[in-house]
């Protein structure tokens, strides 16, 4: 699947509200169904993290391995290991990017903070917006990435920055729903143990590939 979504391409029924409501429905549903083989999992990636060197490809590994539950299958350790060792460079070129651009923020948003003059601070809100973009670009790319033929990061990129264009409203809940339990989970340790970043990533596969189907790009 390496056709782009573009802004121009006309939404099918039902609305985007509607349909990011039984998005999230279906994920937390599945997620609920499957959670003991999810929190197994999740567990695997938290372990895996510990090395440093597996922080990104393990993430990619866990994205991998929810992809059998549309299936109707448990996701697996060896479905987690695949996804690990295929998207291992993908991975980490990621990895790069968001190093780069989260200095990059943040070094805008502390400097323009500390100036105090009214452009200064306009420029500090510039920056505030531009990292949630990046990152709801990032919640669509990695599943854009799993899903397209051509295993190219730029073009899964490319593709989460239309979506968000193309459904604005869809990806107002749907990424503020994966926004509010990112900040959960880095807040509290027990959503981290109780699997929540697989609900995050299945939310962002499910957001995906039902916009996919909407758009008819496949």
């Amino acid at each position: 699947m390496d056709r782009e979504v573009n802004g121009t391409t006309s939404l099918a029924k039902p609305s985007q509200s509607q349909a990011a409501l039984v998005v999230i429905r279906q994920a937390a549903g599945d997620w609920w169904d499957n959670w003991f083989a999810l929190a197994t999992l999740g567990l695997v990636w938290l372990l895996a993290s510990l090395t440093v060197v597996l922080i990104p490809p393990a993430l990619f590994g866990l994205a991998y391995a929810l992809r059998s539950i549309p299936q109707g299958e448990a996701p697996s350790v060896g479905d987690w290991w695949r996804g690990v060792r295929q998207y291992f460079g993908q991975a980490w070129l990621l990895a790069f990017i968001n190093l780069v651009l989260a200095v990059l923020f943040w070094t805008n948003i502390w400097f323009y903070g500390q100036i105090g003059t009214p452009l200064a601070e306009g420029l500090r809100w510039f920056f505030l917006p531009l990292t949630l973009i990046w990152l709801v670009i990032q919640f669509y790319a990695v599943p854009f990435l799993l899903e397209q033929e051509r295993k190219h990061l730029g073009i899964a990129l490319r593709n989460g920055f239309y979506l968000m264009l193309a459904a604005p409203l869809y990806t107002l809940i749907v990424g503020g729903v994966a926004l509010g339990l990112l900040f959960l989970t880095l807040l509290l340790v027990a959503p981290l143990l109780l699997g929540v970043p697989a609900l995050i990533l299945l939310l962002s596969s499910y957001a995906v590939t039902e916009r996919i189907t909407a758009y008819q790009l496949r």
